[in-house]
């Protein structure tokens, strides 16, 4: 029971130890990154910033029109040059 005691506490340590150094490289990458940004002129976006949903862009209804008599001039010239069935007369 000693030796599973002594492991845990070295796990526990190792852990704490891991996450210090994710700290730590957590803020370089951030200092890092608001050197690039500045020096591109950009500006920083938070995380959460770049998971929201994108901007949906709206359409007017002179464009939908458009678009919907642009698709039946298009289905009516599919029409127009697809080929006719021919009908087979039945031998009486």
């Amino acid at each position: 029971m000693n030796d599973l005691t002594q492991e845990v506490k070295t796990l526990s340590q190792m852990r704490d130890t891991a996450h210090m150094q994710f700290q730590k490289l957590s803020e370089a990458v951030r200092i890092l990154e608001r050197f690039t940004h500045k020096k591109l002129g950009r500006v920083r976006t938070t995380f959460a910033h770049r998971v929201t949903k994108p901007v949906q862009h709206n359409i007017s209804a002179a464009g939908r029109k458009r678009i919907a008599l642009a698709q039946k001039a298009r289905w009516a010239k599919a029409r127009k040059t697809s080929a006719k069935p021919v009908l087979l007369k039945k031998a009486a």
